[in-house]
């Protein structure tokens, strides 16, 4: 019987792609349709979470909103001494249960789904499946559909970027990480032709993306998990880490110097890029202003940021000589920041670390892999209703995909003691 279990993960049937899985519907509408014909902001697991509400009580789970309500009082007791827009801290405020209540679903359904594995695969498929039918609408009138096209330079340089029918390309993005994480380590630990096709057709609709900021983080992820795990992967797949690494990165080098690609690379390198400087350097210089028009502990209060456009207006024309692009953080420690303050940003970074420990989820190089990712990101691009960063962060915090374990005990110890209190920098 055991042997039966582990063949089926690692080498799961085909059958499994075409098999009706109750929680199928809901993954599609998360990554492909979640804000298909919706106003900017509003996404279809916002509408319904008053159903994800209904079917957590059906699921006993009876202290919902009393957790959120116990956890959002110091902030809506500080903020409103400090006053804010009622109407629109509500609204906010709303917003974000909502999130709350679509991500505990989503906690729920994963430790009741079955097939997890199928439906990873399902989902890869049917990605790629939508970008070859995106991909002949590139250049055409009808681009904006599938594709994001954008300035990204101080030349004003225009390139199409890959979003599909989500909104913008980072975000959909950051939707294929924990897709493209897992066909990753298929490949790396069962050395398959169906895990290596796997990989490839996740990394084409990344690369396409053309979001550096996810695509940067996915790397300094994988380099970290290599050098933490090395012992384990090169005795697992020693060829690819010996030749199949170094060419792969030296072939897409040379395809990308002469495209798209290669011209955003440079772009990024030499500082010119203006999206990743908005989402790390200007953003955290904005929140910090933001955050003292009231109180840099508990910040000016949910969704109460884009009232001080003119101090981030003004902010940039004296420090930068140059506007902002509207009333945003661009990245999800900078929001948190603003909006929340010091209080806010320390409980939210002290409560990753302590689920880090408490779930082990260095123990599995695909949850490490993917807690490390979003920890990075979080620095650099999301926000603060970003469903999927909280999806990433549960995936990372629930116990799945048992093949990706780490079995070393020695190099176990090495990797917790990195993250201890008062380790050795």
């Amino acid at each position: 019987m055991a042997s039966c279990v582990a063949d089926n993960i690692a080498y799961p049937h085909r059958r499994s792609l075409f098999r009706i899985n109750v929680f199928l519907p809901a993954l599609y509408l998360y990554f492909f349709f979640n804000s298909a014909a919706l106003p900017l902001g509003l996404q279809y697991t916002t509408l319904l979470a008053p159903f994800f509400y209904i079917w957590l009580l059906k699921n006993r789970q009876k202290w919902v909103i009393r957790r959120f309500a116990l956890c959002s009082l110091p902030f809506l007791i500080a903020h409103l001494a400090h006053g804010v827009d009622a109407k629109t801290y509500a609204v906010s405020l709303c917003l974000i249960f909502t999130v709350y209540l679509t991500i505990y679903s989503f906690c729920i359904a994963v430790k009741k789904c079955r097939d997890l594995r199928g439906l990873f695969r399902n989902v890869i498929i049917a990605n790629f499946i939508f970008v070859c039918f995106a991909i002949p609408f590139r250049y055409s009138e009808y681009s904006s559909i599938f594709w994001w096209t954008t300035f990204i330079s101080e030349e004003l340089v225009q390139i199409p970027r890959l979003k599909l029918l989500t909104y913008e390309a980072s975000y959909y993005a950051t939707l294929l990480v924990p897709f493209f994480l897992y066909s990753y380590f298929r490949m790396i630990f069962f050395k398959k032709r169906a895990d290596y096709l796997l990989c490839m057709i996740t990394s084409i609709p990344l690369g396409l993306s053309l979001s550096f900021g996810v695509i940067g983080g996915i790397a300094c992820t994988l380099l970290l998990t290599h050098i933490i795990y090395f012992r384990k992967i090169f005795r697992i797949n020693s060829r690819y880490v010996i030749l199949m690494l170094p060419v792969t990165a030296l072939i897409v080098a040379i395809v990308v110097a002469k495209t798209s690609l290669g011209v955003r690379l440079v772009e990024v390198v030499t500082g010119q890029d203006q999206s990743g400087t908005g989402r790390t350097v200007w953003s955290y210089l904005l929140s910090y202003q933001v955050a003292i028009q009231k109180s840099l502990y508990w910040g000016v209060g949910f969704g109460q940021v884009k009232m001080y456009f003119d101090t981030m207006f003004e902010y940039m024309q004296e420090t930068f000589k140059r506007g902002w692009m509207n009333a945003s953080l661009y990245n999800s420690i900078a929001e948190l920041v603003a909006t929340t303050g010091i209080v806010g940003a320390t409980i939210k970074l002290a409560a990753e670390l302590l689920l880090f420990f408490k779930t082990k989820c260095y123990k599995n190089c695909f949850r490490f892999s993917l807690f490390i990712f979003i920890f990075i990101y979080q620095f650099t691009g999301s926000y603060l209703t970003n469903v999927a960063e909280y999806v990433i962060w549960c995936l990372a915090f629930i116990e799945l995909f048992p093949e990706f374990a780490l079995q070393d005990k020695t190099k176990l110890q090495q990797v917790t003691s990195l993250f201890q209190p008062g380790a050795a920098t």
